[in-house]
């Protein structure tokens, strides 16, 4: 219920929200037989009721594709804080804090050493609405050298800042309109080969 609250209420700045949990909460949609349907939960006053709407999904479908997948990463930096007891950590880095969080796998005991020193943490990067994001961690090791290339805090962009820049960089929206009944013609199969991979 706290989830659907977010994602309806207000998802950027959810603590909770990342894209599977929404592709979750998207999958209740199937619980609607018609538009007209009102999906309501009630607990006589000990928690806060919940009235769900099928319209109620366009809005967190449109969260949860604005969000990039789960993504493996690498992040250099001091491991700046650690709280235990919710196994949350912030890694220092040459832009910034970063957020992270330790997976299921690790240990909490083996990041006790690290606490105020330079690391290198390899892990899964889960973005969240509002271009946040956190990182789960599966490894933690002594920087080499090269790691300090990994340094900066890690970005995302949404799916529209994208289009954006493959525009402004020259990108066609769809390059396969050059093609697009102008094919088959009388090029050559190498030649038809060229023209695919100049689209890429």
């Amino acid at each position: 219920m706290e989830s659907f609250k977010e994602a309806l209420e207000n998802p950027d700045k959810s603590e909770l929200l990342d894209k599977p949990l929404l592709r979750n909460l998207l999958s209740f949609k199937k619980s609607f037989l018609n538009d007209n349907e009102v999906f309501s939960i009630k607990n006589e006053g000990s928690i806060e009721g919940l009235t769900l709407l099928k319209s109620d999904f366009k809005k967190i479908q449109i969260t949860e594709t604005e969000i990039p997948s789960p993504e493996p990463v690498v992040v250099n930096g001091r491991i700046e804080e650690l709280k235990y007891s919710t196994q949350k950590v912030k890694i220092l880095t040459e832009e910034g804090l970063v957020d992270a969080f330790l997976s299921e796998d690790f240990n909490p005991q083996d990041i006790i050493p690290w606490w105020g020193k330079n690391a290198t943490v390899t892990g899964i990067m889960h973005y969240k609405p509002g271009k946040r994001f956190s990182i789960e961690i599966e490894r933690i090791f002594e920087q080499e050298s090269g790691d300090d290339f990994f340094s900066k805090r890690p970005k995302h962009e949404n799916l529209e800042e994208q289009i954006n820049r493959q525009i402004a960089e020259g990108k066609d929206l769809n390059p396969l309109k050059f093609i697009v009944g102008t094919w088959p013609g009388e090029e050559s199969d190498e030649e038809f080969d060229a023209l695919l991979k100049s689209l890429d």
